[in-house]
């Protein structure tokens, strides 16, 4: 059966039996809030086709059409470069419930209980992550794709988990890509930061202003979502990941 809260509803939204819900969004996306403000300070840490792609993976979270979406959005930057922030919009976007917490170092490693943190939400977040040493992404792949997982969490019967959500983690070191048809990299989008910086004050006034404009992020990542399309990205193969780690490409 089906997780509580794994689909993402609206406000307006009545919920009935069959939504398997206990929660909606206290929001509805609104055309008539501006943005105004979060824009101008998205463009001091992204530039335009960065912030795209982040808006992509948000409006097709918004819209449920990341259920038939493989891609996973990977933030790449130095420390301090805008990363966590992200995150920490994200999750005010998709709040309460809609979001967990996932270790992907974990879920690629050795443990039994590597998958124990597989959840069918909304939105699944790294805030710090190493894959560059990752030796099985098979777990992470699946997980992308959107295929059945078996879940085993300590001292309960294997559950099958299929994750139908947008995944976003968040790192300072590359992923390391064996070659140009390796899975990982037909996976991955790779957003880049501008390495710009606001000062603390602009900062924290910035970051009290965002709540008041999530339903106005809302609509506009919706339309810049459907106006980009949902394959967009389907032949996107990340070549700045793969000149940086893979060392016979970078010398083709």
């Amino acid at each position: 059966k089906p997780e509580f809260n794994s689909e993402v509803l609206f406000s307006d939204h009545d919920i009935e039996r069959e939504d398997y819900a206990t929660y909606k969004l206290p929001y509805r996306p609104d055309p008539d809030v501006s943005i105004d403000e979060f824009l101008e300070g998205m463009s001091v840490f992204y530039d335009h086709e960065n912030l795209d792609k982040l808006l992509w993976f948000i409006g097709a979270t918004l819209t449920g059409d990341i259920h038939n979406i493989q891609k996973f959005a990977y933030l790449y930057g130095k420390a301090g470069s805008g990363k966590g922030t992200t995150i920490e919009i994200i999750k005010q976007i998709f709040q309460g419930p809609y979001t967990g917490q996932i270790s992907l170092e974990k879920l690629t490693g050795k443990s039994e209980f590597a998958s124990s943190q597989v959840r069918d939400l909304p939105v699944l977040y790294d805030p710090e992550v190493n894959l560059y040493r990752m030796t099985n992404d098979t777990p992470l792949l699946a997980l992308t794709a959107h295929e059945p997982i078996s879940v085993n969490r300590k001292f309960r019967d294997p559950v099958e988990v299929t994750f139908r959500g947008f995944l976003i983690a968040a790192s300072n070191q590359p992923v390391k890509v064996r070659n140009i048809d390796a899975g990982i990299n037909r996976r991955l989008i790779d957003i880049y930061q501008t390495g710009n910086k606001m000062t603390t004050d602009q900062y924290n006034k910035w970051m009290s202003i965002i709540p008041s404009q999530v339903p106005g992020i809302a609509h506009y990542a919706i339309q810049r979502y459907r106006a980009m399309g949902r394959s967009f990205f389907e032949g996107y193969v990340s070549q700045q990941m793969l000149a940086q780690t893979n060392y016979i490409h970078r010398f083709v």
